[in-house]
C-alpha cells in the first residue's frame, strides 16, 4: 500500500469540510472547521494519502511565534489501528522541530476521544485533564 502525507491542496477542500462536518455533533460546532474557515485563515494541512485516495488529514495553526496547535487529526474510521496517525504525527512533529524558535506544540479534544490521547501519548506529549477535556502539551528543546 503507498501511504504517504502530503500538503494540502484545493481539491481536498471537499473531503476535509465534509469530514470536519461529522464532528459538529460530538465536539460543537465553535470546535470544528467549516468552508469559510479553511479557505480564509493561515492554517497548516497535511492529508494523508493512500492510494491516491484521501484517508485522513491534520490542521494546525500557529497561535504565537513560539508555538504550534493541533487543531484536528482525523483518520478514515476504515484505516484506524493501522498506525497512520502516530507515524505521520511524527512526521511532522520532526518537520516542525526544525523551524527555529518553536518552544511546544499543543493539543486538546475530548476526554472520551481514546484514540487520540493514545497517539499523544505515544508520541510523548505532557497530559493535563480536566472535566471534559484533555490538554496536551509537547515542549521541543
Amino acid at each position: 500500500m503507498n501511504t504517504f502525507l502530503r500538503p494540502y491542496a484545493e481539491n481536498d477542500l471537499h473531503y476535509v469540510v465534509s469530514k470536519e462536518a461529522t464532528f459538529i455533533e460530538e465536539y460543537g460546532e465553535d470546535n470544528c472547521l467549516n468552508e469559510d474557515q479553511l479557505k480564509t485563515l493561515d492554517l497548516n494541512i497535511f492529508i494523508i494519502e493512500k492510494n491516491l485516495q484521501q484517508i485522513g488529514y491534520f490542521v494546525l495553526y500557529q497561535p504565537r511565534q513560539d508555538t504550534f496547535h493541533i487543531v484536528t487529526m482525523y483518520l478514515n474510521d476504515s484505516e484506524r489501528g493501522n498506525g497512520y496517525a502516530t507515524k505521520y504525527l511524527k512526521e511532522i512533529i520532526d518537520k516542525i522541530k526544525e523551524k527555529e524558535n518553536i518552544k511546544k506544540i499543543t493539543a486538546d479534544t475530548i476526554v472520551s476521544n481514546n484514540e487520540s490521547i493514545n497517539v499523544f501519548k505515544k508520541l510523548g506529549f505532557d497530559i493535563k485533564n480536566n472535566k471534559d477535556w484533555v490538554k496536551f502539551k509537547l515542549t521541543i528543546a
